[in-house]
């Protein structure tokens, strides 16, 4: 939203990438997270979600990416099978169309570049949903937005008993207005996972700019939650029940 409005938004605070380590689908910060990050990868919707998706990439695509990559089906036919070679493509073209470049090294190919680009979009939504968390509810997706939620907390109960408690831990002004995260679509993924799991809350593409909000609301001395996604309303929760 900022880069397509042309705004500059300056957060009151912003997390430190050596401070906080949201990534917990990494088994580098989580060790443990393996166990179930085969789990959720295993799944047989999932392997079958996979499976169709690159078939329909190979016989749809193929033999463009390979012009544009300069790759030789015949030399690395199962090019297009692995997960990381199509992540960064697709995620490489994302960035370059939603950019506005020209691309005539993939234009030349005679490809469909807005055909692509949707696909492309939905392979993010594939690699982010389904190849990290499997469908829900998985243990991953509930340990990967732990650490998430219980800083979102922190925050909001912070400013719930700020005129208690005058000792402000996580906030660094005595009226905070809002605190902003920027991180990669698989942690927004984890998060409508285990909402989706948990509230019944419908998925929303994770494009370019993709955005969550979590506000917090006092009506009659009673605070509840408002969550919505690309600025549309989600639900709206009572504060203390939708934390426990």
């Amino acid at each position: 939203s900022c880069i397509q409005n042309g705004i500059n938004v300056v957060p009151i605070h912003i997390f430190s990438h050596n401070g906080l380590q949201f990534l917990l689908n990494s088994v580098d910060y989580c060790p443990g997270m393996q166990k179930y990050l085969d789990e959720a990868k295993n799944q047989e919707k999932v392997k079958d979600i996979l499976n169709d998706f690159y078939n329909y990439t190979n016989d749809t695509y193929g033999e463009y990416i390979f012009k544009f990559m300069n790759i030789s089906w015949e030399k690395d036919p199962n090019y297009l099978w692995e997960d990381s070679n199509l992540y960064y493509i697709c995620d490489t073209y994302i960035a370059d169309y939603f950019s506005g470049r020209d691309m005539p090294h993939i234009k030349n190919t005679g490809i469909n570049m807005d055909d692509f680009y949707y696909h492309s979009l939905n392979f993010s939504i594939i690699d982010s949903y389904y190849y990290n968390y499997g469908l829900p509810p998985t243990k991953a997706s509930y340990i990967a937005v732990s650490p998430i939620f219980r800083t979102i907390f922190n925050y909001m109960d912070s400013r719930i008993y700020i005129n208690e408690h005058i000792e402000y831990k996580d906030i660094n002004s005595s009226s905070p207005k809002y605190v902003i995260y920027s991180g990669h679509d698989s942690t927004c993924a984890a998060m409508d996972v285990f909402l989706k799991a948990e509230h019944n809350i419908s998925y929303d593409k994770p494009e370019y700019t993709y955005s969550q909000y979590f506000e917090l609301w006092e009506i009659d001395n009673k605070y509840y939650i408002r969550y919505l996604v690309n600025q549309k309303e989600k639900g709206f929760y009572e504060y203390e029940s939708f934390k426990s």
